[in-house]
Formats: C-alpha cells, sequence, structure tokens
C-alpha cells in the first residue's frame, strides 16, 4: 500500500492556495453589488463545493492513516481504505469534468 501522505500534502496544498482565492473572488463579486443567480455566482460556488469536498476527503483520508497505523487494517478488513480510494477518485472525476466544462465554455 502506498502511503497517503503525498495526497494528503497536496490536498492540504490546494485547500491552503485556494482559500484566500476564493476570499478575494468573494469579496469582488460583493463589491460589484451584484446580486441573484449570475454565472460568477455559480462557478464561485462550485469551486467552494469542490473546496469542501476535497476538505471532506482529507478527514477521511486522515481517519484511514491513523486506523492503519493502528494496524485496524488487514487482508479481509479494509472497507474503510476501500471508501476512501472511491471518495477520491469521484473527485478526480468531479474535478476533470469542472475543468473540462470551464475549459469548453469559458
Amino acid at each position: 500500500m502506498r502511503s497517503p501522505g503525498i495526497t494528503l500534502a497536496l490536498a492540504s496544498l490546494f485547500v491552503l492556495v485556494q482559500t484566500p482565492a476564493l476570499l478575494s473572488l468573494l469579496g469582488t463579486h460583493g463589491a460589484r453589488g451584484d446580486t441573484g443567480h449570475t454565472l460568477y455566482g455559480m462557478v464561485f460556488f462550485l469551486i467552494l463545493l469542490h473546496a469542501l469536498h476535497v476538505v471532506g476527503g482529507v478527514v477521511a483520508l486522515l481517519v484511514v492513516s491513523v486506523r492503519a497505523a493502528r494496524h485496524r487494517y488487514d487482508h479481509e478488513s479494509h472497507l474503510g481504505v476501500r471508501f476512501a480510494a472511491m471518495y477520491w477518485h469521484f473527485l478526480d472525476g468531479v474535478w476533470l469534468m469542472m475543468f473540462g466544462t470551464m475549459f469548453l465554455f469559458g
């Protein structure tokens, strides 16, 4: 099994880098006085939703890592690892779809 440290570091870095950018984006949106449903607001919402899912994945990864360090998983009992991996693969797919959509229509 590979160490989840790289994934954990990259996910944490993503959240760390995106937080100031999202706050700036939100400040710009508020300064313009836009209200209602705009494309700008929808993009912000999608980015924020994705970042929250990454935070959820970091929490799941931390739980799996702690349990693995305590030798709670073996060849018969490994559902936590499987579910965490499935969750991260789901996020990969969502990211690719968001990126592709923004690339095609942006």
